[in-house]
């Protein structure tokens, strides 16, 4: 029973990447043709990827769900995506202790720096938009 609330879990975070993924797939196209967005949303594939990866490890099946959570407002304005970013790890810190410690550690080591290095990737475009 614990076992399948960790699966539940590692799937719902899963789903939240790819909706984070498909924000920037949003943001990126919209009369943006830099490749960074394409980064950014390969980035958080790779998240639910690795998450993936744990479910299976856990016995569970991965889902292709998406869920956009984390996204309050247009995923065609910088500050939505900003604003998610900062969700995603409010979320992940609110729940590393629910997770068993295999699966802390992939967050801790692996998915917490990447998107708080996203987001200060994010400030600084914010920035720079703001001069321009």
């Amino acid at each position: 029973m614990v076992v399948a609330g960790r699966i539940a879990e590692l799937q719902r975070l899963a789903a939240c990447e790819r909706g984070l993924a498909e924000a920037y797939a949003t943001y990126g196209l919209r009369g943006r043709r830099d490749l960074r967005w394409v980064a950014l949303r390969e980035r958080h594939l790779g998240h639910a990827a690795i998450l993936a990866m744990r479910v299976r490890e856990l016995g569970g099946e991965p889902t292709d769900d998406s869920d956009d959570e984390w996204i309050i407002g247009s995923p065609s304005d910088l500050s939505t995506i900003v604003f998610a970013e900062h969700a995603a790890l409010r979320t992940y810190h609110d729940h590393l202790l629910d997770l068993d410690p295999e699966s802390m550690t992939l967050v801790r080591e692996r998915i917490l720096p990447s998107h708080e290095q996203t987001l200060a990737e994010l400030v600084g475009e914010r920035d720079f938009a703001m001069e321009h």
